[in-house]
């Protein structure tokens, strides 16, 4: 293969067509770097609103099992008021037979 040598014309164009690869590159770069600053702007918006939302849902967790002692304490309290009622009621049957 034979090399011709350049003239100055092709390297005028060569120069031209670096100039523009360069002015491409840095143009990417800028865009990447851009995109990259928005998507850690984005990553901290999402983490900030997913602690919200661990939060949040530890809150209702304890509250639903707050509610739940809450309702057994009543229901034990239920059975015992049953159960007084029982034995007041048949010590009202046995004294007045």
């Amino acid at each position: 293969m034979k090399f011709m040598p350049e003239s100055p014309e092709t390297d005028c164009s060569l120069k031209s067509i670096m100039k523009k690869l360069e002015c491409m590159q840095r143009s990417l770069d800028a865009n990447f770097a851009e995109a990259m600053g928005e998507i850690n702007s984005l990553r901290i918006d999402v983490n900030t609103q997913l602690a919200t939302l661990r939060s949040d849902t530890d809150e209702l967790k304890n509250s639903l099992e707050a509610a739940w002692v809450e309702i057994n304490a009543l229901k034990e309290q239920e059975k015992q008021n049953k159960d007084v009622q029982a034995s007041v009621n048949t010590r009202k049957f046995t004294t007045q037979s």
